[in-house]
């Protein structure tokens, strides 16, 4: 009964975790279609930041980041809502979430995912510093990220299991 307890109050939790976490990707969204309508005029007047042509690329950047950041936080929120309300809903989703095949499978995914990017972001680290620094550079950044992200987790999940 107890296990039963900490699992109900675990998933109950994610539940509400993902809403926060769906809610701050509607406000980022609606940040980026801001930033977007604000300088929007004036990248059409100046048509460039730096050495990057803004006039189709920046715009395009932040409206389609904000419009997807939006209808990702209001799904992911409506999947996290639907099962809180409804508590039969909230029975097949709690099973679904702590079924061990299922589990697996997500761990599967998720490794082969990092592993992925791993590489790609390594040859694409080996390419762009034949061509361009500034790119070189940000993937670079992106990598070392990557890795601290990587390690960090694994640390955590180590001490947790």
């Amino acid at each position: 009964m107890l296990i039963n307890t900490i699992k109900y109050a675990n998933f109950k939790k994610n539940l509400k975790f993902s809403i926060v976490l769906s809610a701050i990707a509607i406000i980022l969204g609606i940040i980026s279609i801001t930033v977007f309508s604000i300088y929007n005029e004036k990248m059409i007047a100046e048509g460039t930041i730096g050495w990057i042509n803004t006039s189709g690329l920046i715009k395009g950047f932040y409206f389609g980041t904000g419009i997807g950041l939006i209808i990702a936080g209001l799904i992911i929120m409506v999947q996290s809502i639907i099962p809180l309300i409804n508590k039969e809903r909230f029975k097949e989703e709690e099973i679904k979430y702590n079924d061990e095949r299922n589990k697996f499978i997500r761990d599967k995914i998720l490794s082969i995912s990092a592993t992925a990017m791993f590489l790609i972001i390594d040859i694409a680290l080996i390419i762009s510093g034949i061509y361009n620094i500034v790119v070189f550079m940000t993937l670079l950044a992106v990598f070392a990220v990557f890795i601290a992200i990587l390690t960090i987790t694994t640390v955590i999940v180590d001490k947790i299991y």
